[in-house]
């Protein structure tokens, strides 16, 4: 699984929390340790699950609704927003209601914020960008994720998709074996449009494989060039020794032994010649 860190994308001014307050629809809280080490797990237990044909986008600014997304999956089975809450409690989802259980009185009361609401509209201002800035945008699903081991969940038919912290191995295990709904084209097309122009000048800067199929951006086409002639290195050798397969040690070693050869046959001729005169 690819991850891709938002904050080497966000502009300077944006906003540094969890999301930032739009037209009253969301406030801003700050992001304690709990759901840091949240994001952190959630992308170990990804990068061991999710192979290559997954991209994880996490702390990505949205300009036009301003709002910082906490988690982005995207991959074959769709696009999936995932909220991050360190909250703690028994609470009861009933489609978009929210309710936690008071431990004096032992009653289901409605609470705020409203994980749920917040999980879809984040998620649907996600939906509402992607289909501004590209043609047959996917639906993007909400999850609600609980770092807490101590939450209990009471739900029924919930917006958003529920996530307790025992359950993030087997909700990363669903993922993938979710049926293809998206092609890597359009898997890169989502990530591209989230990312924006940030995403794609440091994409550039980056000398992508040729083969990689999971790159962000496509290698432009490669203009067609005549071959450069080879260059011939002048080994200052006659002809007739460049004709000889035998490199110039090898030929040494030749001239030595002939060199010897011819000395002992002249001197078994001289000897011939005194020993018989």
């Amino acid at each position: 699984m690819k991850v891709i860190d938002g904050t080497q994308l966000n502009q300077k001014g944006k906003p540094t929390g969890l999301f930032s307050k739009t037209r009253g629809m969301f406030q801003q809280p700050s992001v304690s340790r709990d759901e840091q080490r949240a994001q952190r797990t959630i992308i170990s237990v990804f990068q061991g699950t999710l192979d290559n044909r997954f991209i994880l986008m996490h702390d990505v600014f949205l300009n036009g609704p301003d709002i910082l997304l906490p988690l982005i999956l995207v991959g074959p089975g769709g696009v999936w927003m995932i909220y991050l809450s360190g909250a703690r409690g028994v609470f009861r989802a009933r489609e978009e209601t929210w309710e936690q259980l008071n431990e004096s009185s032992r009653k289901y009361n409605i609470v705020r914020p409203n994980l749920i609401t917040r999980s879809v509209m984040m998620a649907r201002a996600v939906q509402t960008y992607l289909s501004q800035n590209m043609e047959d945008a996917p639906e993007v699903m909400p999850v609600l994720f609980f770092s807490n081991s101590g939450v209990h969940m009471e739900a029924t038919r919930p917006a958003a998709r529920i996530v307790l912290a025992d359950g993030l191995e087997r909700f990363a295990a669903s993922i993938a074996q979710e049926p293809s709904a998206l092609t890597q084209s359009e898997v890169q097309k989502v990530v591209s449009t989230l990312g924006g122009e940030s995403l794609a000048a440091q994409q550039l800067q980056i000398s992508p494989e040729i083969d990689d199929a999971f790159s962000l951006l496509e290698l432009p086409p490669e203009e067609s060039r005549a071959p450069k002639p080879l260059v011939m290195m002048d080994t200052s050798e006659s002809k007739i020794v460049s004709k000889v397969p035998l490199n110039r040690k090898q030929l040494v070693i030749l001239s030595l032994l002939a060199l010897v050869n011819i000395a002992i046959l002249v001197a078994l001729v001289v000897y011939i010649i005194m020993l018989y005169s």
